[in-house]
């Protein structure tokens, strides 16, 4: 198993929680496809920063859901308008329409390197295949 930057996870973890159905922790493990012994540790430090919360899923008290605090929105808003400069900056010179599609191509990349490798982080097997220099994350 390899492991992505805690960064890179509360990104990822953030996203998910605002942007899609609150997930329980088992199934976001397994849609960031994050070993959930990380995932515990990354949600840890999420929540010691106070960017989100662990609920008792009403369907399953077993079970927890993982909520952004009003603290986490705002700071994914933050990264988001901060993701959006940086892709204004590299894919400046596309058309919106092939940034779309540049976006889509990534997002299938990653999954087909977890598809293949399912223990892989993607963005850990990319910068295997970079030249040191290109490295710098």
């Amino acid at each position: 198993m390899t492991r992505s930057s805690p960064a890179a996870s509360g990104y990822h973890i953030l996203t998910v929680v605002v942007h899609e159905e609150v997930p329980t922790q088992g199934a976001l493990a397994a849609r960031l496809a994050i070993d959930r012994s990380v995932l515990t540790y990354v949600i840890d430090d999420l929540a010691n920063a106070g960017l989100i919360e662990r609920r008792p899923d009403p369907q399953d008290r077993r079970a927890r859901r993982v909520v952004a605090t009003e603290r986490g929105r705002q700071t994914l808003a933050e990264a988001e308008r901060r993701v959006t400069h940086a892709e204004d900056h590299v894919l400046g010179g596309l058309p919106e329409e092939q940034r779309g599609l540049f976006r889509d191509l990534a997002a299938r990349a990653a999954e087909a390197i977890h598809a293949a490798a399912p223990a892989t982080d993607p963005c850990v097997a990319v910068q295997s295949v970079l030249p040191p220099a290109d490295r710098s994350g």
